[in-house]
């Protein structure tokens, strides 16, 4: 399938998506500077003139009536507040903070890379690839959020595509969640707002966060593994289920949740895949999609080791190397 419109892929990314708050981004794991890492590292490997064709600005925050799309207005009232975002990011500290100031450091970051994704999904539809350098906040569902995701990005945006008439409601969405984690929020979500369409493939280590036997119910095609799972029966897996998603899905749209903590060592995952399995995977996921001619927005969630960037912009090298000069 051949795609026209803006450069592909395209990298959808704002500087406000980076965390900083009196140094209490630092009282959880995950690197709150991950996604300008990963991008200057990218740029080192493909030049800045060759990185500026591909960046897309994201200059504005997700508005209430993106959020309200997937969120019930008692939880967007309520993120608003410092208790809840403590709850939600795991950081009991941001507790004590003004309401306005947990939420213009802290909400501030997780609503702009819900507009990434937002932006990233309509450009996937127009070029056939896309990723956000932020999101994947897979375990916010319809009412509540945890894990460190506060809203439900990849959701959002399809009912943003829905409402824009970019997406019919019955065509088929193909979510495939690769972070660590069960992805227990986009299934909740999906439920809760009976999206069908949604054909959700989730692997993830079975004996860690969130253990969601609800969410797991509205998984189509789950592969919980077992702790200390490495690259052979990882990818093996991968490579034989993958393929049946994309069939059972009859997508039009796929998005790729690629977590690295998959990645042996990291501190919260639990599984124990190399550094070169984990760039075998999203090069496996992004070339099945596009042999099976279907647009792939990809969001590098969860990640908890000092190499998660330098993951993430492999992968980024990998889709710019192999598509930014072919018509896919």
């Amino acid at each position: 399938m051949a795609f026209a419109g803006a450069q592909c892929p395209s990298l959808h990314y704002s500087a406000g998506y980076n965390i900083g708050l009196l140094g209490l981004e630092k009282l959880h794991p995950f690197d709150a500077n991950r996604s300008r890492r990963a991008l200057r590292v990218l740029g080192e490997r493909i030049g800045r003139r060759a990185l500026s064709r591909h960046l897309t600005p994201v200059t504005r925050e997700a508005r209430e009536d993106d959020l309200i799309l997937v969120h019930s207005a008692a939880y967007l009232a309520s993120v608003s507040q410092s208790r809840t975002i403590a709850q939600v990011l795991e950081v009991a500290a941001v507790e004590r903070l003004p309401d306005w100031l947990s939420n213009r450091w802290l909400g501030r970051p997780m609503r702009l890379a819900v507009q990434g994704t937002i932006e990233a999904a309509r450009s996937a539809l127009k070029t056939g690839l896309a990723v956000n350098l932020a999101g994947g906040f897979h375990h916010a569902s319809h009412d509540r959020g945890g894990g460190f995701c506060m809203y439900s990005d990849a959701i959002i945006a399809v009912r943003a595509l829905q409402r824009d008439q970019l997406l019919g409601n019955s065509i088929g969405v193909l979510y495939i969640d690769l972070d660590a984690h069960q992805g227990n929020g986009v299934a909740r979500a999906c439920a809760q707002l009976d999206m069908t369409e949604v054909y959700i493939f989730d692997m993830y280590c079975r004996d860690i966060y969130p253990g969601d036997d609800v969410a797991a119910d509205r998984i189509d095609l789950a592969v919980p593994l077992q702790m200390g799972t490495g690259d052979h029966f990882y990818l093996e897996a991968l490579r034989q289920l993958l393929p049946r998603a994309i069939t059972q899905s009859r997508a039009s749209l796929a998005i790729y949740n690629a977590g690295t903590d998959v990645l042996a060592g990291d501190p919260l995952g639990g599984l124990n895949v190399s550094g070169n399995g984990v760039m075998e995977r999203d090069r496996y996921v992004i070339e099945s999609c596009r042999a099976a001619g279907i647009p792939l927005l990809v969001l590098p969630s969860g990640g908890y080791t000092h190499t998660s960037h330098k993951l993430i912009a492999a992968m980024l090298v990998h889709a710019v190397e192999r598509y930014a000069t072919a018509k896919i």
